[in-house]
């Protein structure tokens, strides 16, 4: 009999705790650009092309999935079964488990630089 509680693995906690991590710095970081830059007489292009850079990176993390897809190479002597569509589900579930950070931390960096370049716009 399954529960309604899922078992939280320490990865799954670890891979939070990146993400967290990861986004809370990059808040950070663009605050103090933000802060900076507002001293500055170029302020609001400084500012749109921190955004960009930001865009630039998330848009790499997210796309990373996308740009190296899940390819498995025949070793010599290796038999393929008629399971070929369970393998292929179950590897790309593992290839997602372990991509999903970088995708989150990709969109999260988006969302940031498009934030940027918004109020690089307005200030």
């Amino acid at each position: 009999m399954k529960s309604s509680y899922e078992i939280i693995t320490n990865e799954q906690i670890q891979e939070k705790i990146y993400l967290y991590l990861a986004i809370a710095g990059s808040i950070v970081v663009s605050v103090v650009v933000v802060g900076v830059a507002l001293s500055m007489e170029e302020k609001n292009k400084i500012i749109s092309s921190y955004g960009l850079i930001l865009d630039f990176i998330g848009v790499t993390l997210a796309s990373y999935t996308f740009i190296f897809p899940l390819k498995k190479k025949a070793q010599p002597g290796m038999q393929f079964s008629s399971n070929l569509p369970q393998y292929r589900a179950q590897a790309l579930a593992e290839y997602a488990d372990k991509h999903g950070l970088k995708l989150q931390i990709g969109f999260c960096l988006i969302a940031l630089g498009f934030l940027m370049q918004l109020l690089g716009n307005w200030v």
